[in-house]
Parts: C-alpha cells; sequence; structure tokens
C-alpha cells in the first residue's frame, strides 16, 4: 500500500516475492502503447488486426476471429477491461512490429523503471516460468502509469465492455463498490491466486494497492 504522493508504504508484506503477475503484466502492455500513442508511432485509431497467433491465445478471448480489425483504442479497452488475452497479443504485434520485439520493449522499460525482481515473457500474462513481478514493482508500474499518462484513465474505468455485441464484464468489483477507485487491473491464473493492482482517490489523497496470491475474490 503506497501514498503516491509521497511514495511512502503505508503497508508491506513480502513486497518483493516474486510472484506470477498474471493480467496485471497488461500494465506494461499498456504502458508501452502509451508511450507510442505519445511518440506519435501509432494513434488511438491506428487498426489492430487480430493476427493467426493473436487468436491462439487462451482464455479470455474477445471471440474476435482471424483478420478482423478494430482501432487500438478499442483494443486497450478490450485489454484492460474485458482483459482479453488475444486482444492484448494483437496491440503488442501492432505497437512493437512483431512479438518478440514488443517483449523486449516491455524488459527494457521494467529495468528502467527500476523494477527489479520483474521479468516479461508475453504481453498478456499467461502461464510461463519466465513471466514473473513482485508487489513493490507492480505499485512502481501502475504509479508510473498514472504519473505519465493521466489522460489515459478512461482505459481503466469501464466496468463493461461489448465484443460484437456481447458484454464482457471487468473483474474489478470495485470500480462499482468502492467509491473513488480509478483502476487498475485484475489478474488470476492457478499459479498465481487473484492479484490486484488498484489505484483509489478520495479527498485528494491517492493511494496504490498491489495484492498478489490472494485465495478467495472476496
Amino acid at each position: 500500500v503506497v501514498d503516491t504522493a509521497s511514495h511512502e508504504v503505508l503497508y508491506q508484506e513480502d513486497a518483493g516475492a516474486p510472484w506470477y503477475p498474471a493480467s496485471t503484466t497488461k500494465l506494461m502492455t499498456a504502458y508501452i502503447a502509451f508511450q507510442a500513442l505519445r511518440s506519435g508511432e501509432v494513434t488511438l485509431q491506428t487498426p489492430v488486426v487480430m493476427t493467426r497467433n493473436a487468436t491462439k491465445q487462451a482464455f479470455l478471448e474477445s471471440g474476435l476471429t482471424l483478420g478482423r480489425t478494430m482501432t487500438l483504442e478499442d483494443a486497450l479497452y478490450g485489454a484492460l477491461v474485458a482483459s482479453a488475452n488475444d486482444v492484448a497479443t494483437a496491440i503488442a504485434e501492432k505497437v512493437g512490429g512483431d512479438l518478440p520485439t514488443f517483449i523486449r520493449r516491455m524488459n527494457a522499460e521494467a529495468e528502467r523503471l527500476g523494477m527489479t525482481g520483474t521479468h516479461f515473457a508475453s504481453p498478456n500474462g499467461l502461464f510461463d516460468k519466465d513471466n514473473y513481478s513482485t508487489a513493490r514493482d507492480l505499485a512502481i508500474l501502475g504509479m508510473e502509469i498514472e504519473r505519465q499518462f493521466p489522460q489515459y484513465r478512461q482505459f481503466f474505468a469501464p466496468s463493461a465492455v461489448t465484443f460484437d455485441g456481447k458484454e464482457v464484464k471487468s473483474n474489478n468489483q470495485l470500480l462499482t463498490r468502492y467509491a473513488g477507485t480509478i483502476g487498475m487491473k485484475t489478474g488470476f491464473l492457478c499459479a498465481s491466486g487473484r492479484n490486484y493492482v488498484g489505484l483509489a482517490e478520495r479527498n485528494g489523497r491517492q493511494v496504490m494497492v498491489v495484492m498478489l496470491g490472494a485465495t478467495t475474490e472476496r
């Protein structure tokens, strides 16, 4: 638990222990995409195509088939709100040119930000023993996204998105149940348990919370 203004750690327990981040990995995918938007490499209207590799990703698929196209704006909503693994992969391929290049960029940014306990192996966080992070590192990443890109808060705010007329709800129930919640990302794998990177703001104070390995939704 971190006060984002002072960076004071208000509570910590095993904050440097390595853990599987699961879909909280998508925060780094978003961070790279936001950087690409800032530098003009892409725009929110840039088309993102569902490639063969993207459509092969497991779990929480968008249902979008090979060759379907959406804007980067819609793709970011799909990856961050619906946690669509296929869409996160398609974003990585568009922004990075190819997947290995994008993953190298993820790790270079992690190193630059001082995320010393982190290594990324995918843009979506599906199980891979080489995809790991720590609570401390994910707090750093979440705070950096908010500091550098407050204009993109809208991608973390919705409680649901719609793919081809089918509503997919966010797993982040705090968006509707805890006043002041800004985001950011949930994650779940059998190997990771339930992970949460959250940011909330009340009365001018902002707090970042990272929780890894919870055994229940409660």
